[in-house]
């Protein structure tokens, strides 16, 4: 048996930035409360998966300041307004990040609003 979705309601925006919307509202969860929740809204982002070999995968090592150190992570990044994944997967490849890819393969559509 398949439970019933959480449904939303009376969303409002509490913020708009020129990176992600945070938007607060009630929702009524499966079981029957009703809660308050925030979602932070994104336009969303492309993640490349570089595998030279097929037991190769590449890393880039970037710094992010919210944890104050240097990292290891797969080349990433947001798409731009109205951007296709494709486009925008092509885009961190011509960034130089990914080495010299000669192909983008199994492009995936996760999650978008």
């Amino acid at each position: 048996m398949t439970k019933a979705a959480p449904r939303r309601r009376r969303p409002r925006v509490i913020y708009r930035g020129r990176v992600f919307t945070i938007e607060v509202g009630r929702v009524r969860l499966p079981h029957g409360i009703e809660t308050t929740m925030e979602v932070v809204r994104h336009r969303g982002s492309v993640v490349l998966i570089p595998q030279p070999t097929p037991a190769t995968v590449i890393l880039i090592r970037q710094y992010r300041p919210v944890i104050g150190r240097w990292i290891w992570e797969l080349p990433a990044g947001s798409l731009e307004a109205g951007e296709a994944i494709g486009l925008a997967a092509w885009r961190l490849v011509d960034r130089g990040d990914v080495l010299d890819m000669k192909t983008v393969v199994g492009l995936e559509l996760i999650s978008r609003r």
